[in-house]
């Protein structure tokens, strides 16, 4: 109770849900009793921190569509600006391979090649010079 009262106000009361979810899961996982996700009390709690500081506005995730592709490549200048190259090439390769932003952009501002795709985890078949497809082997995923 101490801890989900704590983090009212700092986190949406979605994501105190979230972490509940995600402690129970690996409480589960280790064969250890946990009823706080269920406890109508913790239920009552994140109620009361969602009336008290309400929920933030969340900024509408739009899917990338092709013409909207299009237009943000076009805003680029791989020709003359090697950092647009990486850039172009990144959305290419993410659009048409449906990866999620988090699957190739760092929100930290660091590369960790553990996580992130780079280019070692690009094969050009049949050769770099000739490719006609490409194999993309993802680090890391979200879904896996």
């Amino acid at each position: 109770m101490g801890w989900v009262a704590s983090l009212g106000g700092k986190v949406q009361p979605k994501t105190i849900k979230s972490y509940l979810t995600h402690v129970h899961s690996m409480h589960t996982d280790l064969d250890l009793p946990f009823s706080a996700v269920e406890s109508p009390i913790v239920q009552c709690l994140i109620c009361g921190i969602k009336r008290y500081h309400g929920e933030r506005d969340r900024r509408l995730k739009q899917p990338i569509t092709l013409p909207i592709l299009r237009q943000l490549l076009g805003q680029l200048r791989p020709e003359t600006k090697a950092e647009d190259v990486t850039t172009y090439a990144a959305c290419c390769l993410a659009y048409s391979t449906l990866l999620c932003c988090g699957e190739f952009i760092s929100r930290s501002g660091t590369f960790d090649p553990s996580l992130l795709p780079s280019r070692r985890v690009v094969q050009f078949i049949p050769s770099f010079e000739n490719p006609t497809h490409i194999i993309l082997t993802l680090p890391a995923s979200k879904t896996v």
